[in-house]
C-alpha cells in the first residue's frame, strides 16, 4: 500500500512538473530572443506563436506540448503497471492526466501563467484513450476548418470530451458500468477546466472579436 502511494504522488509529481514546462516560452526565448507573453494575446501556447512567429515554431511549441502528456502518461503506465489493476490504471491515468494539465494552465516556473491546456490532453488521451483522442481530432479539425478559429475548434473538444469517453467506455471498450462514470466524471472535470482557461476567448467569441486563423 506505501509503496502503492509513493507511486501515485510521484507519478501526479512528475505529470505536474513536466506539464509546467512551457514550450511556447522557450522556444520564442531560445530563437527569437522575445517573450511570447508579451505579445499578441499573451498567451504563451501554440496559437500565439503561430501569429507572431509562423508555422515552423507553432509546430515545435504544438509537439512539445502534446509531448508533455503523453510522457506524463507513459511514465505513469511504466511505473504502475504491475502495481494496479487494469480499472485502477485507467482512472490513475486520468488523474495523471489533470495533473499534466493544471501544471500546463498553472505552471511552478512562470508564476502560475501558462497555456490553455488542450494540446496536453491531446497527447495525453493518446496513451490514455486513443480513439477518444481521434473522436476529438475529427471534431477539431471540422470545427476549424469551416470557422477557421483555433479557440473554437479548442472549446468543441472540450464540450464534447467527456460524451465521448462515456460513449467509447461503456459501448466500445465495454468497461464497467462504475469505472465508466468514474472517467466521464473525470473528463468533465477536465473539460470544466480547459472551458475555464478558454474565458477571454469565450468572451472574444461571443462578441465576434476572436482572431481567424489565415491560410
Amino acid at each position: 500500500m506505501i509503496l502503492k502511494i509513493f507511486v501515485i504522488i510521484l507519478s501526479c509529481l512528475f505529470a505536474y512538473i513536466l506539464g509546467s514546462f512551457n514550450f511556447a516560452i522557450f522556444i520564442t526565448k531560445k530563437f527569437y530572443n522575445k517573450n511570447i507573453k508579451k505579445l499578441g494575446s499573451k498567451n504563451a501556447g501554440m496559437t500565439n506563436v503561430l501569429r507572431n512567429f509562423g508555422k515552423k515554431p507553432a509546430i515545435l511549441t504544438l509537439a512539445g506540448d502534446m509531448l508533455k502528456g503523453f510522457i506524463s502518461i507513459l511514465i505513469c503506465n511504466i511505473m504502475c503497471f504491475k502495481l494496479f489493476s487494469t480499472e485502477d490504471l485507467i482512472i490513475f491515468r486520468y488523474i495523471v492526466l489533470i495533473f499534466a494539465l493544471i501544471g500546463h494552465i498553472f505552471p511552478i516556473f512562470y508564476n502560475f501563467k501558462g497555456g490553455k491546456g488542450i494540446l496536453v490532453v491531446a497527447g495525453s488521451l493518446i496513451l490514455v484513450n486513443l480513439k477518444v483522442f481521434l473522436a476529438l481530432l475529427a471534431v477539431f479539425l471540422i470545427v476549424f476548418k469551416i470557422s477557421k478559429i483555433v479557440s473554437f475548434g479548442s472549446l468543441s473538444c472540450a464540450f464534447i470530451l467527456p460524451i465521448s469517453t462515456f460513449l467509447m467506455d461503456y459501448f466500445n471498450h465495454q468497461l464497467s458500468t462504475k469505472i465508466t462514470i468514474i472517467t466521464t466524471i473525470i473528463t468533465t472535470v477536465v473539460s470544466i477546466i480547459i472551458i475555464f482557461a478558454h474565458k477571454e476567448n469565450i468572451i472574444r467569441l461571443l462578441e465576434k472579436k476572436e482572431p481567424k486563423i489565415k491560410d
